[in-house]
């Protein structure tokens, strides 16, 4: 028993929350004349001031869906429904402004004879009966002046108005009228792209064949890249094309904004559409919070696909390179080529110096040999001569060469300085480290020749038996360093008359160092207790 106690309580209480969410009002002021040109006026049958009647003025209808006013009243204050249909004015209204209720016969003489009643959704009374005690001191229509004026009224949409007038103390109704808000919102009816735009023609022409085909919208609407103008049609009467509104998106991105509709009343055109994905949302000026969605999508054209732009993107990124590496390998090709042609000429010079060399050291020999001879050595003269021809025949073959080992260097270096000894008699040495192949490791020939022969002639040839020629070779790293020392007086590293052989080297060393970048010979003379020229060949190993 208590169970269903509170069951029905929960019912009460539901039903009294439902009805609490039904909101009206009430407005007692009588319009202004301007006020009345925004509002349609109704009435029913001719005008005879011994019969009154409600006249409804609801805001001017500019939309609207044609459909029948169908209003379930069960559980209504009134006994017979039939009763309340009799006489009565059937209005829609689409606008959320106040609808006046005005009772045309009903004057200030006649008024204490009729009474007047509004209920909201035949089960609240916001009025209940009682005498018309407003009246208007306008010309409205053809209606007398100083007809009587029952109020303005307004509720929340899909609820509804009754107002009724009777003769006091009589039940019978003389004139009722219901003003339902309804809400409304666009339908499209059908769709019309460029490609079936003489259907969309006919149509306008000839509004009554249904013989005339539309794009199917059941399923969502797919165009193609060549239908990029879109015609929808919208469904039920509207009297101005601004009432209309329409915002579109693409991708996300809000295109148009909420704007009047720009063509017909009953269409909107859109055109030079892109491809992408769209949402079109459409609404009526008076009832802005109920919104109609339509997506749809345009193809893209076959050039304008991911994976065309993708192929694009590469045969582009493809292109640049090979015109790049194109570029790169011209321009390496003509430095290598300039590289070469300056190799090729530093080479040359290079030639002509060792040539240039060959006769200084011949005349240096020469020299010598003469000196044997002038001294009555006939006998030394014949084993220098014979050792000099050795000696130019391994330096002639040399000469041909870019690079020889540091044995055939020393090996040469070794005959030289064993005639020289004939004639100056200085002790000599050379000396190389075990950590370099002396058979495999290779230096430019001649290059030490004319080093060792000033430091004979310039240096230790003055001295007899206490003069000393020393060569020493090490490694450090990954360089070969050669010393070349004597214990002569020694010269100043800065005085350019050292001797033509040096300065020929110099030469030769500063043109090797410019066909070479990565190998370079480092030439340097310390001035000590005598003189030291070390020559360092930088990454020689």
């Amino acid at each position: 028993m208590k169970k269903s106690i509170s069951f029905f309580a929960l019912i009460i209480l539901l039903n009294l929350v439902t009805h609490a969410q039904v909101q009206w009002s009430r407005d007692s002021t009588l319009p202004s004349k301007d006020a009345w040109s925004s509002y349609s006026t109704s009435y029913v049958g001719d005008i005879n001031d011994s019969i009154p009647f409600i006249v409804t003025a609801v805001p001017s209808q500019t939309i609207g869906d044609n459909a029948p006013l169908d209003l379930d009243f069960d559980g209504s204050l009134f006994r017979f429904k039939s009763n309340l249909f009799e006489k009565t004015m059937r209005i829609y209204t689409y606008d959320s402004a106040n609808v006046y209720f005005l009772t045309q016969g009903i004057y200030p003489y006649n008024k204490d004879r009729y009474e007047f009643r509004v209920t909201l959704n035949a089960k609240t009374i916001i009025k209940d009966w009682s005498v018309i005690d407003a009246f208007s001191n306008i010309q409205l229509n053809t209606f007398k002046q100083g007809f009587g004026f029952a109020g303005g009224y307004k509720t929340t949409w899909g609820s509804f108005i009754i107002a009724e007038l009777r003769r006091k103390g009589s039940d019978s109704i003389l004139s009722n009228a219901i003003i339902c808000w309804k809400e409304i919102k666009p339908v499209i009816a059908s769709v019309y792209t460029t490609k079936n735009l003489n259907d969309f023609l006919k149509s306008l022409s000839r509004p009554w064949d249904k013989t005339i085909k539309s794009k199917d919208i059941s399923k969502g609407l797919i165009l193609n890249p060549d239908e990029n103008s879109v015609i929808f049609t919208i469904t039920g009467e509207i009297y101005k094309k601004q009432e209309l509104e329409f915002t579109l998106v693409k991708d996300g991105q809000t295109i148009v904004p909420w704007q009047s509709n720009e063509f017909d009343n009953n269409f909107i055109w859109l055109q030079g559409l892109s491809y992408g994905n769209y949402d079109l949302k459409i609404r009526f000026a008076k009832q802005r919070h109920n919104v109609t969605e339509y997506n749809f999508r345009v193809r893209p054209a076959w050039h304008q696909t991911t994976a065309f732009k993708i192929i694009a993107i590469l045969i582009i990124l493809i292109s640049l390179l090979s015109v790049f590496l194109t570029f790169r390998v011209v321009k390496q090709r003509r430095k290598i080529k300039a590289e070469q042609s300056q190799r090729q000429n530093k080479e040359a010079e290079l030639k002509v110096l060792r040539a240039q060399l060959n006769p200084h050291f011949i005349f240096n020999s020469l020299s010598s040999i003469q000196g044997l001879i002038n001294n009555q050595q006939i006998e030394n003269a014949n084993t220098y001569l014979a050792d000099f021809a050795a000696l130019m025949r391994s330096t002639l073959i040399a000469s041909d060469k870019p690079l020889h080992s540091i044995a055939e260097e020393f090996s040469a270096l070794e005959k030289y300085l064993r005639l020289e000894q004939m004639r100056f008699h200085f002790s000599y040495s050379i000396q190389s480290s075990s950590e370099i192949n002396a058979t495999t490791t290779e230096i430019p020939p001649l290059l030490l020749q004319p080093i060792v022969e000033n430091a004979v002639k310039h240096g230790v040839s003055a001295l007899g038996e206490k003069g000393v020629v020393a060569l020493k070779i090490e490694k450090r790293l990954d360089d070969l360093v050669i010393f070349i020392t004597d214990n002569g007086k020694g010269f100043a590293a800065t005085n350019e008359n050292n001797g033509y052989g040096l300065k020929l080297t110099r030469e030769r060393i500063a043109l090797l160092n410019q066909v070479s970048k990565l190998k370079q010979v480092l030439f340097q003379i310390s001035p000590s207790a005598g003189t030291t020229i070390v020559l360092t060949f930088k990454n020689w190993l």
